[in-house]
């Protein structure tokens, strides 16, 4: 099955990546600019090449995401399909991915072992993100290589291998978008979980052997930042204000008054975040019909309801479920705050270093809601995976084409 998705997802990215027409997706040629960059220069930009008239608006941000694209157009030209093979490239790394976490969550369970991979391959937002040249498609991938790690963990089976490969894992994961941080508080609470339950002084050295690893590895970025761009590490502030400096663009929220609350409640913040974590074309402009985007809540709902059910029977493990719930709260979390305090990006993208916990949630739970008859949880899961499969070939041959036509 793992194979399978993977193909699956594969013949889908390249489908999208020769649909989408150059210009079709959010900051695609900035982001192109910067892999121009990179593949004509081979180094990494200077502060005089960040702040030069006309430069991407990306070249702050860390160059690790960019390189396969980077080389591709090296060796073989920047056409758009060269380059957007990069973004491919990870995005079915992140199916496979997938497909290992599934059976290594649900050994015993078939349903799961084939319906998470495939609901990755298939989730037709995250098709789009994978099919253009971005930062997000090589974040997801490492955050679920990150995940993928926090099974084992929470069974207790941390040892100094393991601990080596969680701190590769966050390195992976800090050398991508700063969304992909979110990961990174959650592998700390996994951590503090695996030392609450002992031995500590033990798991604390793992814990610090994890971190090095990762410090080591990732400290490079944050040290350059730190020279070329006057103390701003993470090269978020400097990109804030290079943004703010483009003719027409618009103030902070927070900065006309607008409070987290207000965001949540009195802005559309919440409902396209949702809607575009499901899919919204071209530059968070191509929507579809509203009544669509109903059902992905109701399944969204009735997973959270199965999970919480199948915890409380032990079902489902408790601490698990927990993390994963973590994982979405920590997502949501950074991304509100950007968009109050940066500029209003409800964009359902930067969520998706939660995609693997949100899905694990929403698949497993809905599952486990006809248990112990297990027919109704196949046929719920059957019934997302069709829905998001249709939502996917309309998105497709209707939206794509009459957005883009």
């Amino acid at each position: 099955m793992a194979l399978f998705a993977t193909l699956i997802g594969a013949a889908l990215r390249i489908a999208w990546l020769r649909a989408i027409p150059d210009g079709g997706a959010p900051d695609e040629p900035q982001h192109r600019a910067f892999v121009t960059f990179l593949a004509t220069y081979a180094r990494i930009p200077r502060a005089a090449d960040i702040f030069a008239p006309g430069a991407s608006a990306y070249a702050m941000t860390s160059p690790i995401p960019y390189l396969p694209s980077a080389l591709l157009a090296r060796f073989f030209g920047d056409s758009l399909f060269v380059v957007r093979l990069g973004s491919v490239v990870f995005g079915v790394l992140f199916v496979w991915v997938v497909a290992r976490v599934a059976a290594e969550l649900f050994p015993d369970r078939p349903l799961l072992v084939w319906s998470l991979p495939m609901f990755a391959a298939i989730h037709p937002q995250l098709v789009f993100v994978h099919s253009y040249v971005n930062a997000d498609s090589y974040t997801t991938l490492a955050c679920a290589i990150s995940v993928a790690l926090w099974p084992r963990t929470l069974r207790g089976e941390l040892d100094s291998g393991l601990a080596v490969r969680h701190g590769l894992a966050a390195a992976v994961v800090m050398l991508g978008k700063l969304n992909g941080f979110a990961v990174i508080l959650v592998t700390a609470a996994v951590f503090a979980i695996a030392i609450a339950r002992g031995p500590r002084p033990e798991k604390m050295k793992l814990a610090a052997l994890a971190a090095a690893v990762a410090l080591v590895l990732s400290g490079w970025l944050f040290a350059l930042n730190w020279w070329r761009l006057g103390g701003d590490i993470f090269g978020a502030r400097t990109m804030f204000e290079l943004f703010h400096r483009w003719p027409g663009a618009p103030p902070s929220p927070a900065s006309q008054g607008v409070t987290i609350f207000g965001l949540w409640l009195r802005t559309s913040f919440i409902p396209v975040s949702f809607q575009s974590a499901w899919l919204v074309l071209g530059w968070m402009d191509g929507y579809l019909p509203r009544t669509l985007y109903w059902p992905p809540v109701i399944f969204s709902v009735l997973g959270a309801v199965g999970v919480f059910r199948a915890s409380l029977t032990h079902r489902f493990s408790l601490p698990l479920a927990l993390i994963c719930m973590s994982t979405c709260v920590v997502a949501f979390a950074l991304l509100s705050w950007t968009s109050l305090v940066n500029d209003f990006q409800p964009q359902g993208r930067y969520l998706f270093p939660a995609f693997v916990p949100a899905a694990v949630l929403m698949l497993a739970g809905l599952a486990d809601l006809g248990a112990p008859q297990r027919l109704v949880g196949r046929i719920l899961v059957s019934v997302t995976l069709c829905y998001t499969a249709l939502i996917h070939l309309y998105g497709f041959l209707v939206l794509l084409p009459g957005h883009f036509g």
